[in-house]
């Protein structure tokens, strides 16, 4: 079974944030994942996800930063 029908996930296009994909001593593994009409929502839980578990400070450069570990996935 593929991992999208697994998940439930319906056709469209999505964005995901791979916090692995980043270097980091803590080695997180989190993925957030949200329907592109919804990506006010995953910047935003990303961004605490940064601050609360990374200690990164809120800054403009926080939110680019964030914006742009963004990647899109279409599931058909």
């Amino acid at each position: 079974m593929n991992l999208a029908k697994k998940l439930g996930l319906k056709k469209g296009t999505y964005l995901f944030s791979n916090c692995a994909k980043m270097p980091s001593k803590m080695k997180c593994r989190l993925l957030l994942m949200g329907p592109v009409r919804q990506k006010k929502d995953l910047l935003a839980a990303g961004i605490e996800h940064m601050i609360k578990v990374h200690k990164h400070k809120r800054s403009p450069k926080l939110y680019k930063e964030a914006a742009g570990m963004l990647e899109r996935v279409t599931v058909a």
